[in-house]
């Protein structure tokens, strides 16, 4: 029972990043998908609605890929200090971002 209450927290943290992370992958393909909605759709109204949905999807996915960037310029930064620990603990942030973009 200890143990159990002991890994429990881990689960559900690494339960709830993996979800966030399966999520950005999801809207790269929605701002995809919404995109060329746009592109096919015959009312302006659709048209918007559609390039909206897009924009929103891909900004969010954008937040991600700058999330990556400055683990990665913190990486370096830490790195030319000669701390090889936090070096690579922000490049694995980096990582976890990056893939988050790029499944």
């Amino acid at each position: 029972m200890k143990l159990l209450k002991l890994l429990l927290p881990l689960v559900l943290a690494l339960s709830a990043n993996f979800s966030v992370y399966a999520a950005e992958d999801d809207h790269i393909d929605e701002a995809l998908k919404h995109a060329k909605e746009a592109a096919d759709a015959s009312t302006p109204a659709d048209i918007m609605k559609h390039v909206d949905m897009s924009k929103n999807h891909a900004k969010t996915a954008s937040e991600h890929l700058n999330m990556a960037l400055t683990s990665l310029d913190s990486a370096a930064e830490h790195a030319k200090l000669g701390h090889a620990d936090m070096a690579k603990a922000a490049a694995k942030e980096a990582v976890t971002h990056l893939k988050a973009v790029d499944d």
